[in-house]
């Protein structure tokens, strides 16, 4: 069973932007009705500069979401009144890790309101989704009760649903991205089971040429090659492993990726 929510994360410079982008155009040739998602407003201007039609594109807006959990809440009046109030942004600067449950909110809405459409985010990098689940235990334990207590809730059951939704965590096949990868993926665990899969962008033993002609790689990149299939040995073999891609335009890789995601759930 195809999730409906699926995040993608990892370090910054990984390419998470390039791969979420890709499998959301994997899910519309599977036919399915996707949305992206991401917290920054440049990706929609990327988004808009490839010439991308077979999805739309949300900007998780922090004051947006909060408008429209207030309004849902409490009417647009009260919504309006409270997001222009001098202390509105202050108590978002004063309270670590609120506007993370604020546009988690908002995301699980969405998947209620829009059971047919699949969502795919480009989440910030690992330590702050990291945080943003901590946050619920967090505001679990000051709440004990009232609006933001059953809220809370209800995120933290749809998170526990494996069939809802899937973490993807993206990492470079080096020494550090990886370790670091790692660590992140136990913790995970200890908060969501058996709810993430790894994959290994840039992957230079992936390329196929290079494989092939494994033997009379220049040494520089003889070693890299070896030290990065060295590497790849000590994590899960379903792990996904994409191949460094000789290609300049983004709208191409990002095709080619798709194709990539296809073919790796067909397995």
């Amino acid at each position: 069973m195809l999730e409906q929510f699926h995040l993608f994360t990892g370090k910054g410079g990984v390419g998470k932007t390039l791969l979420s982008l890709a499998y959301a155009y994997h899910l519309t040739q599977m036919g399915k009705k996707v949305v992206h998602l991401s917290l920054e407003p440049n990706t929609s201007k990327f988004i808009d500069s490839l010439g991308i039609k077979e999805f739309s594109h949300r900007v998780l807006d922090l004051n947006e979401s909060s408008f429209h959990y207030i309004t849902r809440k409490l009417g647009k009046v009260v919504a309006t009144l409270i997001t222009h109030a001098p202390f509105y942004k202050a108590v978002f600067d004063m309270v670590p890790g609120m506007g993370h449950i604020v546009s988690l909110g908002q995301i699980i809405d969405y998947l209620d309101e829009e059971k047919e459409t699949y969502f795919i985010l480009d989440a910030p990098s690992s330590g702050h989704v990291l945080t943003m689940f901590q946050s619920l235990d967090f505001f679990g334990d000051i709440f004990s009760s009232g609006i933001i207590f059953n809220d809370i809730q209800k995120m933290k059951k749809t998170l526990q649903d494996q069939q809802r939704w899937k973490i993807h965590l993206i990492s470079l096949p080096q020494s550090m991205p990886l370790q670091e990868t790692k660590e992140l993926a136990t913790q995970i665990e200890q908060i969501f089971p058996h709810q993430y899969e790894l994959i290994f962008n840039s992957c230079w033993s992936e390329v196929k040429e290079l494989t092939e002609h494994q033997s009379s790689l220049h040494e520089h990149l003889a070693k890299k090659y070896q030290m990065e299939e060295n590497l790849l040995k000590t994590i899960p073999s379903d792990s996904l492993r994409i191949p460094f891609i000789l290609e300049e335009d983004p709208l191409k890789i990002i095709k080619e990726i798709s194709l990539l995601f296809a073919k790796g759930e067909n397995q």
